[in-house]
């Protein structure tokens, strides 16, 4: 059986046989995980990673130009998804240590919750 080239499944695909792209995705499906999972230390968010790189150069591959070999295009596809992953999971970490409260939002929110416990049936409150 003759092993084809990247170059020949890239130029199928872009007639129209998308069929092609599963050849590539299988022979760069482990080492695109495993590059995401380096970045991200997090299994699903790596096959995420991966997968969103695949759908990204399938979608991006008329723009593919032979200056370089399919393989590092490829995986500069997934570095860059992977590092906006981690840009994304970074910003949705917050440490409480980084939150301000300034002195008159603290206030406003003991007045508010001293205004509930009077409105409200003390009984619920638990209250001596």
């Amino acid at each position: 059986m003759e092993k084809k080239t990247d170059e020949y499944y890239i130029r199928e695909i872009l007639k129209g046989d998308s069929g092609s792209f599963s050849q590539l995705v299988e022979k760069y499906k482990h080492i695109a995980f495993s590059l995401s999972f380096k970045l991200l230390s997090h299994r699903e968010e790596a096959e995420e990673a991966a997968q969103d790189a695949f759908i990204k150069a399938y979608n991006s591959l008329s723009s593919f130009q032979n200056g370089s070999t399919f393989k590092t295009w490829f995986f500069r596809i997934v570095y860059n998804t992977s590092i906006s992953k981690l840009r994304a999971r970074k910003n949705r970490e917050i440490n409480i240590d980084d939150i301000k409260i300034s002195d008159t939002e603290i206030q406003s929110a003991e007045s508010t919750v001293e205004q509930l416990i009077r409105t409200t049936d003390k009984s619920i409150w638990k209250l001596d």
